[in-house]
């Protein structure tokens, strides 16, 4: 069997990689140019399997041209497909996304932009829409995204 990869050096390279070896899997990793090309690949039947993003393969959870098997963590958006965890008990899998600027940015321009995000990410309208993508809304302050990097 193989897999896609939307990249190598992100989420989708190493998380099915340790999804299959955990489960002894023999598989053959299929790297393509990202994610668009990644599902264009598992929808077009060229690849076996993709461990893609959830904002990036809920939007075809009613295609009739695959089928999501299982969530690398459970998710709100998605409560009627099984998490890995089920079957592999301890896997769990979940990107994170963050905003960086250069270095050297004044201090004052950096709490801004913070205090913007974490408003515009609390919103209602941003945590439905987020959530629907099966993307948990947060918002870390500066030290808390330094920790997890």
């Amino acid at each position: 069997m193989n897999f896609v990869v939307a990249g190598t050096q992100n989420l989708t390279q190493p998380a099915p990689a340790l999804l299959f070896a955990r489960a002894g899997i023999d598989t053959v990793m299929i790297p393509a140019n990202g994610g668009p090309q990644a599902v264009s690949d598992i929808t077009a039947g060229r690849v076996d399997m993709y461990f893609g993003n959830s904002s990036e393969l809920l939007p075809h959870v009613n295609d009739d041209t695959i089928r999501l098997l299982a969530v690398g963590a459970a998710i709100v958006a998605t409560p009627e497909i099984p998490s890995v965890s089920e079957t592999l008990p301890g896997f769990e899998f979940s990107s994170w996304n963050g905003f960086l600027v250069p270095v050297g940015t004044p201090e004052p321009i950096i709490a801004a932009i913070g205090r913007e995000i974490t408003a515009l990410a609390k919103s209602p309208e941003i945590v439905e829409r987020l959530t629907k993508l099966g993307i948990i809304p947060g918002g870390l302050t500066r030290e808390e995204s330094e920790a997890v990097l």
